[in-house]
């Protein structure tokens, strides 16, 4: 869920910070802070009553566009300054949904049980950090050497040898 303090620009420090610091610093700052302000689980509260209320969707569609948009441009500015690429079929809406999603989950899980060791605050990492590092190795390919090949088509060369679809195969 989105953090309610509504400053949805790239100059938000966590947002800044991802263009400066290391993945694995500004993911555990990034789902640090979602886990600790109200806001964000008052925002889990209207999402779970949200069901079939057209006003409360609305609101948490709303504010979900409004929190992914900058994040967005963050991501854009990281793939164009090192200079990768999304792999075929893969969108930015796609990588910042995934991270979105993780973050919601990560924040949710350490807020009702707050020993599952998925925020390590004495080393300042969390799963989001691993999370972001296998985005980042499987989702992005540099543009100067790209293989072209999509997610899906990636994965069966590494566990198949192959891009042909078997059967039973991803």
């Amino acid at each position: 869920m989105p953090a309610a303090d509504g400053n949805h620009s790239i100059e938000h420090p966590v947002r800044h910070a991802a263009l400066k610091i290391g993945t694995t610093t500004a993911t555990y700052l990034n789902v640090r802070d979602a886990a600790c302000l109200p806001a964000f689980r008052l925002g889990f509260a209207a999402m779970t009553s949200a069901e079939g209320d057209e006003v409360i969707g609305e609101a948490v569609s709303s504010s979900y566009t409004g929190f992914l948009e900058p994040w967005k441009e963050v991501y854009a500015a990281l793939l164009e300054a090192r200079h990768l690429q999304l792999r075929p079929g893969i969108t930015l809406d796609d990588i910042a949904n995934l991270i979105a999603a993780t973050i919601d989950g990560l924040a949710l899980r350490s807020i009702g049980d707050p020993s599952s060791g998925l925020i390590d605050h004495e080393r300042q990492r969390s799963l989001l950090g691993t999370m972001a590092l296998a985005v980042i190795h499987s989702c992005l390919e540099p543009s100067e050497s790209t293989d072209g090949m999509t997610l899906e088509d990636a994965v069966r060369m590494k566990v198949y040898g192959h891009t042909e679809a078997g059967p039973t195969g991803p």
